[in-house]
């Protein structure tokens, strides 16, 4: 006999635990470009990265309860071209500041540039509101990247943090166009992934990058492992930016310097320092002022279920 069983979920709440879920591993990319080394060129490992995920992809999409439904090219095509222009604009730029400014300016620059263009997103594609409290999250945010990003202050590049901080806008936008497109979450990622494809392999090509023989090594086994962690934070960030507002989606998505720090800490015996270290205390409690604010903005909605 079937019955009834009420729960109570809070989409807030779901979405916010999915950021912070996708920040961890966000927060490990470092380990696997680290160990990596020079073994792939930055386009060769971002275009073959972005080929493993859709072939991973692809088969849960076909086989699982949400199918794939048909692709709306053309009424679409403003979307497809800000996500293709901004997964273009992401990986290369980045790329050149961390060689040429260090990892601090360059991770100052680019979340710089994502929270903007997250709060931006909000308001231009879903009307969402400048508060006060995200002013006061967007203070915390900025002093947190700048304490963290003081140790590569020595001598500082203009032009390499320009392009860490427009590589942060691309990554701002390719969220936020995600997050606007109506698709499911799982469809939206495969297809955001294909478009890296298509841009970074004409890239990897002009600039004749090369990647090592295709055997069971250390480097091949390493992007394998940075692809997996791919998956695990871009359904995630996706998913949940579709339940929160955009500006709270780039703010928590900041925990990911948080767990970079940690994670190099415990891998790779870094010393962040005293500056990293309060950097990151802000950064968490920049992520804190809009988490509560969206937690008690968002009532709990009662789900009935069907049981058995």
């Amino acid at each position: 006999m079937n019955s009834l069983k009420r729960r109570s979920t809070n989409p807030a709440l779901y979405g916010s635990s999915l950021i912070v879920l996708s920040s961890i591993f966000y927060g490990s990319y470092g380990i696997w470009t680290r160990l990596m080394g020079n073994s792939f060129g930055p386009y060769a490992q971002a275009w073959i990265k972005s080929a493993l995920v859709v072939v991973l992809l692809a088969p849960f999409m076909f086989l699982g309860k949400r199918k794939w439904e048909p692709v709306r090219w053309r009424a679409d095509r403003k979307w497809f071209l800000l996500l293709l222009f901004a997964s273009w604009l992401a990986s290369g730029p980045l790329y050149y500041a961390i060689n040429h400014a260090g990892i601090g300016l360059a991770v100052l620059g680019m979340y710089s540039g994502a929270l903007l263009m997250m709060f931006f997103c909000g308001w231009r594609f879903n009307g969402e509101r400048y508060t006060a409290d995200k002013f006061v999250a967007t203070l915390l945010a900025l002093l947190g990247l700048l304490c963290t990003s003081l140790p590569s202050f020595g001598t500082p590049k203009l032009i390499p943090l320009l392009l860490a901080f427009v590589s942060g806008l691309a990554d701002g936008l390719c969220i936020g166009v995600c997050q606007r497109i109506k698709y499911n979450s799982s469809q939206i990622t495969v297809i955001a992934w294909l478009l890296s494809v298509v841009v970074n392999l004409p890239m990897a090509f002009l600039l004749h990058e090369h990647a090592p023989e295709l055997r069971f090594d250390t480097a091949w086994f390493y992007l394998f492992l940075f692809t997996l962690a791919s998956i695990a934070s871009s359904w995630p960030v996706v998913h949940g930016a579709k339940m929160i507002e955009a500006g709270v989606a780039g703010t928590l998505g900041l925990l990911e310097i948080v767990w970079a720090l940690l994670f190099g800490a415990i891998f790779f015996h870094e010393s962040p320092g005293v500056a990293a270290g309060v950097g990151a205390v802000c950064i968490v409690m920049a992520a804190t002022v809009p988490y509560i604010k969206e937690l008690r903005s968002h009532k709990p909605v009662v789900v009935e279920e069907q049981q058995a």
